[in-house]
């Protein structure tokens, strides 16, 4: 499990680089929000939406989804609020 945490923060790391690099990075990282291990998918979920909350100012292949980013970084604010 511990490699598994280890990769999160690789592939986060790795959404900074080019497009296809972003493409391959953040299937992965997708993959592993359904893994069956709840600590796993929280520990994904929290390091994915610190990642694109940084992402957005400096990552030139997001700046056209800044709308698309926008409404996924809400969705944990509207479901706290519930």
């Amino acid at each position: 499990m511990a490699l598994l945490i280890s990769s999160v923060d690789l592939y986060c790391h790795l959404l900074r680089g080019d497009q296809v690099t972003f493409d391959k990075s953040i299937i992965h990282l997708l993959n592993l929000l359904v893994n069956r291990f709840p600590c796993v998918r929280k520990i994904t979920a929290t390091k994915l939406y610190e990642t694109l909350l940084t992402l957005t100012d400096i990552s030139p292949s997001l700046a056209n989804h800044q709308d698309d980013i926008d409404d996924i970084l809400a969705i944990p604010s509207d479901s706290q609020r519930h």
